[in-house]
């Protein structure tokens, strides 16, 4: 696994370093806090660098809430990198999307002047560009090929999803009173948010068990 890149400053200083000991016991540390800073999960980064069960139920949030200003800094960095790398594979996939969201039927036809008359007809698969392929599906087998258009309100959305224009909120709700709310947890410490995910996590498998 590649390590966090050189330490910069365009999130600010990173606050207190961590140290504990010396070498490889500083080194398991450093690995804790960034793996913590990719899965966002303390016992799992706890296991992924090496440390006991007891130790990442025991000690890990104390070394989190120590080094909050450390961790915090590493997580924009962390943050920082992986969008760098998914940057171009990202926008090549918003292009794919947005050919289909915005392909054009008139674009698919073709339009013959037969004496006074004008024919129209389906451009054949030899005539379309390779823009205009992304936004098809060829049908049929042999020599009888022809295409439909593809979801175009499905990409759309995926689209709008992507540029925010949708706020789609959690919604609980209440299996007797049938009352529905949202739910601000920003405010809610670290480890009640993992113990309400453990908890969760508990139901969901449950539920899957009982299906």
């Amino acid at each position: 696994m590649s390590s966090i890149a050189p330490i910069d400053f365009t999130h600010g200083f990173p606050g207190k370093l961590p140290t504990v000991g010396r070498g490889a016991s500083n080194k398991r540390l450093l690995r804790f806090f960034e793996e913590y800073a990719r899965l966002g999960n303390a016992r799992e980064a706890a296991r992924a660098a090496g440390y006991s069960e007891k130790w990442a139920k025991d000690t890990s949030y104390k070394f989190l809430k120590e080094y909050a200003d450390y961790v915090t800094w590493l997580q924009a960095h962390v943050a920082q990198q992986n969008m760098k790398q998914l940057a171009i594979g990202q926008q090549e996939v918003l292009a794919e999307m947005a050919k289909i969201a915005f392909a054009n039927d008139y674009d698919y036809l073709v339009f013959e002047k037969k004496g006074a008359k004008v024919g129209v007809r389906r451009k054949r698969l030899d005539e379309l560009t390779r823009e205009q392929m992304v936004a098809i599906e060829v049908t049929g087998k042999g020599d009888e090929l022809s295409y439909r258009m593809r979801d175009r309100d499905a990409r759309l959305q995926d689209l709008g999803r992507h540029l925010g224009l949708f706020n789609e909120r959690i919604i609980l709700e209440h299996r007797h009173r049938h009352l529905r709310t949202t739910v601000d947890l920003s405010k809610v410490p670290m480890e009640r948010l993992e113990a309400l995910e453990a908890q969760f996590e508990e139901l969901l498998a449950t539920g899957d068990k009982a299906v």
